[in-house]
């Protein structure tokens, strides 16, 4: 592993990305688990139409908004809003309610998508695919949408960047980044777009919960996806620096060294400028997957040669007032030794 670090890591994050891909990772497919004949009544309207033409143009052009989204922009007093009061109260369900929603969706949604959908006449809406990726709560389950996803796939479907991005932070939320890196390093098996969002998400997920072999495998996706080089983004290159300088390895601390100065003209750039490219994150998130990739990259930087970096200057403030709490923990870290 450590060859693969030191010759795709480098490659990937100094080079401009290229054309929309052309190879993949290797992924094998997961079976799906059998589920029981759910209700479908209540779905005929919510998530599918009747395909009266060869195309499909009622929602060619539709974004995918989140459910919740969806709901909010309608008047309370409207009947379709009563008809979606269920989706606005996902969050509220009891596990087993959320479950067996999920079920009914599931095996409302699998029969009218593939290549030869066993129920042909009617197409599903892509706020489908909001609703199973919000309703899963554990790993199994965004299983079972991704192989729905493939079978989107083939028949011809397409997904967008905004469901791309959700899906990210559902695989965030339950601490199953490698989930991601197996869809996105498959663009012809499950037609997931990664966006620049959904890449610094993912590698901040996989910094946290994952390897740094699947981290390496991201910031080669950068170039596959047409997205900016790793090393002039602030996020991304804090992340990858961070992950190497923690992992050890001779090779992992070369390509730590090859991006610090990179890293450390980003860094000066953003505190003279602001938040800089800081694209759909909120700013609390992004300023918070920042400052604790940054922090590794200081202690390790302490631990190596018991110095402060200079260029860090404006963050040793930010850690010094504010402090600095571990997001794996949820423990606050001892920033005044650092300062002693």
């Amino acid at each position: 592993m450590a060859s693969v670090i030191a010759r795709a890591s480098v490659r990937a994050v100094l080079r401009p990305a290229r054309i929309f891909p052309r190879r993949t990772l290797h992924v094998s497919a997961p079976a799906l688990k059998k589920k029981g004949k759910g209700k479908i009544a209540a779905f005929e309207d919510e998530f599918s139409f009747e395909d009266t033409s060869s195309g499909d143009s009622l929602f060619a052009g539709a974004g995918a908004e989140s459910a919740m989204e969806g709901v909010e922009g309608q008047h309370a007093t409207s009947g379709v809003d009563r008809k979606h009061e269920h989706v606005a109260n996902t969050r509220k369900l009891s596990p087993a309610a959320r479950q067996q929603r999920f079920d009914e969706l599931y095996n409302y949604v699998k029969p009218r998508i593939g290549r030869r959908p066993a129920i042909a006449k009617e197409q599903i809406r892509r706020t489908a695919w909001n609703h199973l990726i919000q309703l899963s709560t554990e790993t199994e389950q965004l299983e079972q949408v991704v192989e729905l996803l493939s079978q989107w796939k083939d028949g011809g479907r397409d997904i967008n960047g905004t469901i791309s991005d959700l899906f990210v932070r559902r695989c965030h939320e339950l601490q199953c980044p490698a989930l991601a890196v197996k869809v996105f390093g498959d663009f012809g098996r499950y037609g997931m777009p990664l966006t620049l969002e959904g890449g610094r998400t993912l590698l901040y997920s996989l910094l946290l919960h994952d390897s740094i072999s699947n981290i390496v495998a991201v910031t080669t996706l950068y170039k596959v996806y047409d997205l900016p080089p790793v090393a002039t983004d602030l996020v991304s290159c804090s992340i990858l620096v961070a992950a190497c300088r923690q992992h050890g390895d001779k090779d992992a601390e070369n390509v730590a060294e090859t991006l610090m100065p990179f890293l450390r003209n980003l860094v000066t750039k953003n505190s003279r400028e602001g938040s800089i490219n800081r694209g759909k994150h909120p700013e609390e998130a992004y300023d918070k997957w920042l400052s604790w990739s940054l922090w590794l990259v200081q202690e390790a930087e302490l631990q190596e040669s018991q110095t402060l970096l200079p260029w860090l200057d404006t963050w040793h403030n930010v850690w010094k007032s504010l402090g600095v709490v571990d997001p794996v923990t949820n423990e606050e870290v001892p920033v005044a030794r650092i300062f002693q």
